[in-house]
């Protein structure tokens, strides 16, 4: 604003001067010189992208800062809890501080990731997630509740008042009490919220798919997902046919050597309907799959653990296809995130962890070791200033 102001007093200068030597202004001079202003005034800052990591060996947790031009590394930005994941929402970062840290925390990009409020969320609620709604509200799912807490965005206060209920979609075999809601997305005016539907940390019924009204904070359905336990965060990816699909992995029973009973789900926004698995766990050579990334039709990439040894590995496969591709890393992978053609894993393998980059045009990694970012890395997101 003050560059336009600058620049409209500047207008106004010249045009005093020319009409005082008795010149004309042409109409075309003047249009050039607003044009100029408004460009001026619609250039955008200069920002640089970075990866945020939360780090932990699961006593201690760390908070690391990864510059994606030059792979600089900035160490311990905050301490958050052990188990936490990261969420941005309009691009700002938010730290979930999950079972014993019980709270919220969002940062402020413009003042070193300074603490702008942290928010509690219930003594063993164990909150999973966070996403937006409407007029200026965030809603929390709560692991061990059988509601989402709704809260103001800008000052982190949670409105009991809007508390939403979701009791009336916990299973029948699933007799705690909660219904397990932990990831996820927004899309258009609803807010899709994954149940796992577990009883003693295994599953007992079908995952679900909860629909919530954003602006009314209504409660609208609840759809069955192909498989059980719905493990990984909930992601959306557009086809090249314009669909939009919510995907994840729903890992059913870990570590079943008998069974393969989990694979990715893909649930069409568009259709209002569930796609065939993407690729499912005998697809998968009867492993485990732990987390996915859709990158095209034909390209996604697996994190998958071996169900005998746990052994993990990060690998290639064609969604179209239902196929395995290339194995790009045999080791301690947990999680990954993608970003303008490269795919960041977080690695935590014991004598080396850190965050790998592979090129996921080439499938080469680009690192030639892990970027060191202080404790094992985590959970991961981009953040732009």
């Amino acid at each position: 604003m003050k560059k336009r102001i600058k620049i409209m007093i500047t207008i106004i200068m010249v045009l005093t001067g020319l009409q005082y030597c008795n010149n004309q202004v042409p109409a075309e001079k003047i249009q050039d010189t607003l044009d100029e202003t408004q460009n001026t005034e619609e250039q955008p800052q200069n920002t640089k992208k970075y990866l945020l990591v939360h780090t932990t060996d699961y006593t201690t947790g760390g908070l690391s800062l990864i510059n994606l031009e030059d792979l600089s590394v900035s160490i311990d930005l905050q301490n958050p809890a052990s188990d936490a994941v990261l969420k941005t929402i309009d691009g700002v970062p938010y730290v979930v501080n999950r079972l014993g840290a019980d709270n919220i925390m969002r940062l402020d990009t413009a003042s070193d990731f300074s603490i702008v409020y942290e928010q509690g969320t219930g003594t063993l609620s164990n909150p999973q997630d966070v996403e937006k709604l409407e007029n200026g509200l965030g809603i929390v799912s709560l692991y061990a509740q059988n509601y989402l807490s709704v809260f103001d965005i800008s000052t982190g206060v949670i409105d009991a008042s809007k508390q939403i209920d979701i009791s009336s979609y916990q299973s029948a075999a699933d007799t705690d009490s909660a219904v397990e809601a932990s990831g996820m997305l927004r899309f258009g005016d609803s807010v899709y919220i994954a149940a796992q539907n577990l009883y003693s940390w295994a599953p007992v019924s079908i995952g679900t798919l909860i629909k919530i009204n954003a602006t009314t904070l209504e409660a609208t359905s609840s759809i069955e997902m192909p498989y059980m336990n719905p493990f990984s965060d909930l992601k959306h990816y557009k086809t090249e046919s314009g669909d939009d699909w919510l995907y994840a992995v729903a890992v059913g029973n870990w570590g079943n050597a008998d069974s393969s009973d989990g694979g990715v789900i893909a649930y069409n926004l568009t259709t209002s309907t569930f796609e065939t698995s993407p690729l499912d766990e005998t697809q998968a050579g009867d492993k485990d799959i732990l987390d996915v990334l859709i990158i095209s039709d034909t390209l996604g990439f697996v994190l998958l653990s071996d169900k005998t040894t746990y052994a993990a590995s990060l690998s290639s496969f064609n969604p179209a296809a239902h196929t395995l591709g290339t194995t790009l890393l045999e080791s301690n992978a947990w999680s990954m995130i993608y970003d303008n053609g490269k795919l960041y894993v977080a690695d935590q393998n014991f004598a080396n962890p850190g965050v790998r980059i592979f090129d996921t045009t080439t499938l080469e990694e680009i690192t030639t070791a892990p970027i060191n970012v202080g404790l094992p890395p985590n959970s991961m997101v981009v953040v732009e200033f």
